[in-house]
């Protein structure tokens, strides 16, 4: 019976999408995702207690399991990491906390506010509705400190015609 929800359990968590280097808040989203499936999972990646819950984790399992997740930019700055791994070498010291500090210092946006406001600059209507592009703009006006009027003309002058 515990085989069995614990197969239930994995199966109810899609698995994450490749995270491809892109800074921002899929470093975050990408992260938690992959924490929620491979919490999921089975021995080969967790510790397992007798009801089939998982009570900890097997760092360097983890780690590999988050390297193969990783596609363009991001690839590009695990490659090493993955060599020292096919060399057997053991990287980050063994250890999840480290890899996870490591790879979110790498990839989360240093300041939110110029961040939001450059994406607001390049944000267009376009082909998108309305409504898709006003719950975009809406994701980003809060973290760029401008006010209502600046952001009602920003909201207007990127809609098309």
């Amino acid at each position: 019976m515990q085989l069995a929800s614990s197969l239930s359990k994995a199966k109810a968590v899609q698995k994450p999408f490749p995270f491809k280097g892109e800074q921002g808040s899929d470093v975050r989203r990408f992260l938690t995702a992959f924490t929620m499936w491979v919490m999921a999972q089975d021995t080969a990646l967790n510790i397992i207690d007798q009801q089939g819950n998982a009570v900890s984790h097997h760092d360097l399992e983890w780690i590999c399991a988050t390297l193969s997740y990783l596609q363009d930019n991001a690839a590009i700055w695990a490659s090493p990491t993955m060599e020292e791994f096919v060399t057997r070498h053991v990287p980050f010291e063994k250890q999840w906390e480290i890899f996870h500090k490591q790879f979110k210092a790498r990839f989360k946006i240093i300041n939110k506010a110029v961040d939001a406001k450059e994406k607001l600059y390049i944000l267009w209507q376009d082909t998108l509705t309305v409504s898709e592009y006003a719950a975009l703009f809406k994701e980003l006006m809060a973290y760029t400190g401008y006010s209502q009027a600046d952001l009602r003309d920003c909201f207007y002058k990127h809609l098309s015609p």
